[in-house]
């Protein structure tokens, strides 16, 4: 079930132009309360990170309010005298688009859309994006985030998407259960060597293998299927890999059938991008794909149309994105050679769910 309503009834709320449009309310899930007491002992309840418009057009979250701001009301600019937590927990919920400057009065304070959804073409659709909510990091391994432990017998798909470690671009890993289509784990960085990317590709693989190898549920061979993007640095990072020994490296390589010698990773051209846009996208808004990392949410806010595909934003990041859709492209590849696998995904994904226009598909 949906956590966003749509404002079908084209019902209006006041905002600090007068009574405008807004499209939709999205329920942010249950949290705690916090009150927000002005000088005449008005009050709002809110999340501890809601937005308050202050006198002077900024905004602070509801736990960075100092008591002694002023704050914008329908009454006019009024003072902060206290905030304190509450012991109450509720579902809250939040105006998406409000008026054309994504504000409104909420019990006569003036409030920002937690959430702004934005007028660009971004991949996934604008609404759903503020449905997207990230979970907590279960546990770190350096600095690798994870957000659930290995499961016995589960199918997991570990892509890498490198980067010079320079300080420019990010190099990126993501970890999915392919059992229950969710995310595991992720990692980034900018200033890691290629060699050293490879260091944490092995130790993230190892950790899955060993995990599942000592579960004693575990009834075969751990599944893990793995790859690399093998475009612009992709020749070091495979020198890397091959240095390392690709038989040290535990699950199997996914790579491209490119000539009778074959390549290594997957190599992405603008054609076979646009097609794992498209099937991360239908797999996401039809709710068979669960992310988990705040970062790749804010990845996925300014992933947009560039005419001829999709990449980040001016000055913005893609590459959480991108090796979330390598991901989905080692699904479709072990799909595509083993029917059997549908019936070990729990969320029903089919090989027609990974199924785009022919035309787009042709090089995949």
């Amino acid at each position: 079930m949906s956590n966003l309503a749509k404002n079908n009834s084209k019902i209006k709320i006041l905002t600090d132009s007068g009574f405008e449009d807004f499209d939709a309310v999205v329920c942010n899930g249950e949290r705690q309360l916090f009150k927000t007491i002005l000088e005449d002992d008005s009050f709002i309840l809110t999340t501890d990170d809601h937005k308050i418009y202050l006198d002077d057009e900024t905004t602070k979250t509801v736990m960075s309010i100092f008591i002694g701001d002023k704050v914008k009301t329908t009454q006019g600019i009024k003072i902060v005298k206290n905030v304190i937590p509450t012991n109450d927990y509720s579902f809250v919920y939040d105006i998406v688009n409000a008026g054309k400057n994504k504000r409104f009065y909420a019990d006569n304070i003036l409030v920002s859309n937690c959430e702004f959804v934005s007028t660009e073409d971004t991949l996934i659709d604008g609404l759903f994006i503020t449905t997207l909510a990230p979970d907590n990091v279960k546990f770190w391994i350096d600095d690798i985030k994870w957000y659930d432990m290995p499961e016995a017998n589960h199918i997991y798909g570990v892509a890498w998407d490198p980067a010079k470690g320079t300080g420019g671009d990010n190099a990126a890993i993501q970890v999915y259960d392919f059992t229950t289509m969710s995310q595991v784990a992720e990692w980034k960085s900018n200033s890691k060597s290629c060699d050293k990317q490879v260091e944490v590709l092995l130790k993230i693989l190892y950790f899955l293998y060993q995990e599942l190898y000592v579960n004693p549920d575990q009834l075969e061979e751990p599944a893990i299927y793995w790859t690399f993007e093998s475009n612009a640095i992709g020749e070091a990072a495979f020198m890397a890999i091959k240095y390392t020994g690709v038989e040290n490296f535990p699950g199997h390589l996914i790579s491209d059938k490119v000539g009778r010698r074959g390549s290594k990773g997957l190599n992405t051209s603008n054609k076979n991008k646009v097609s794992a846009c498209m099937l991360f996208k239908r797999l996401l808004e039809s709710s068979k794909l669960t992310i988990k990392s705040k970062s790749l949410i804010s990845e996925i806010k300014n992933f947009v149309s560039t005419g001829s595909g999709y990449e980040a934003k001016y000055g913005e990041h893609d590459d959480l994105v991108m090796s979330t859709i390598l991901v989905i492209r080692i699904l479709q590849r072990i799909l595509n050679w083993d029917e059997t696998l549908e019936n070990k995904l729990s969320t029903g994904i089919s090989i027609e769910d990974l199924t785009i226009n022919p035309i787009l598909n042709r090089d995949i």
